[in-house]
């Protein structure tokens, strides 16, 4: 039976599902990796909605913006008292040549799920909200990058500007998204499904079910099917939902219902 059949039975929950105790591990790290793919839809959605906003933001901002450049690796504007901070229904933009404010305060302007981009006198702050999708895809609160950096000393208000312009025309933004997306998502699916199999080869073992951790890690990594489907649609409706336990307990169920009617050892 072909993985493609066995992903067809796996949203029926049939017994047909053991067969994959037959099927190589490259062929089930195969189905793995199409079911991350499934999982990252709904953070590469989440991310260029963000890209998009960053760019309709951004446009706003540019209005309020004085002419500025990098020296001596400081923020420096020809304007006195130009100093601003600017909220968007997505972010909160600082722009301080005075050195009025730091990172922390920057982190702490955030409310909800907005964003903050920041430029310090002698640094480029990026704040972000403390969930569990923007812990996934950025790992910490905040990202802080010296004006000793090469690229920041060339940034002025026409090269802020274009940036903003062409966020959506980027495609390496697309495909380094996905990527880190993919990668974090993969990671941590692939971990629980060793966790759960290590469950249900405990529960085997009790019950005397003929499987070893290989065969119950093949089972399980199928009976996730229908619990991945259901987390995307969750994702999709409800950003930042935290749906782990319904569906670790679901395709627990799941396991359990496939495997029921298996012949004991005794």
């Amino acid at each position: 039976m072909r993985l493609s059949h066995l992903f067809f039975h796996s949203l029926k929950n049939s017994e047909d599902i053991l067969q994959v105790k037959n099927k190589s591990f490259w062929k089930v790290f195969v189905y793995i990796l199409f079911l991350s793919v499934l999982l990252t839809l709904p953070t590469l959605k989440q991310s260029l909605d963000i890209l998009n906003t960053f760019q309709a933001d951004g446009q706003k901002i540019i209005k309020k913006l004085p002419d500025f450049s990098i020296k001596d690796q400081r923020l420096v504007t020809t304007e006195k008292n130009s100093g601003f901070i600017y909220q968007t229904n997505h972010l909160i933009f600082t722009f301080d040549p005075e050195g009025k404010r730091n990172t922390n305060d920057v982190q702490n302007d955030l409310v909800g799920n907005l964003f903050g981009i920041a430029f310090l006198k002698d640094r480029f702050v990026f704040a972000v909200p403390k969930n569990e999708w923007t812990q996934t895809l950025f790992k910490q609160d905040t990202i802080e990058i010296s004006y000793k950096n090469q690229e920041l000393q060339a940034i002025n208000r026409p090269r802020l500007e274009k940036l903003f312009t062409s966020l959506n025309q980027n495609y390496m933004i697309y495909f380094f998204t996905f990527f880190i997306s993919f990668y974090s998502v993969f990671i941590s699916f692939l971990l629980n499904l060793v966790f759960l199999a290590l469950i249900v080869n405990i529960y085997s073992r009790f019950r005397f079910i003929p499987y070893y951790f290989m065969d119950n890690f093949k089972i399980i990594t199928i009976c996730s099917t229908l619990p991945t489907l259901i987390s995307v649609v969750l994702q999709i409706v409800k950003p930042g939902l935290n749906d782990d336990l319904v569906t670790t307990t679901l395709t627990l169920l799941l396991y359990y219902g496939v495997t029921k009617n298996t012949k004991r050892l005794v």
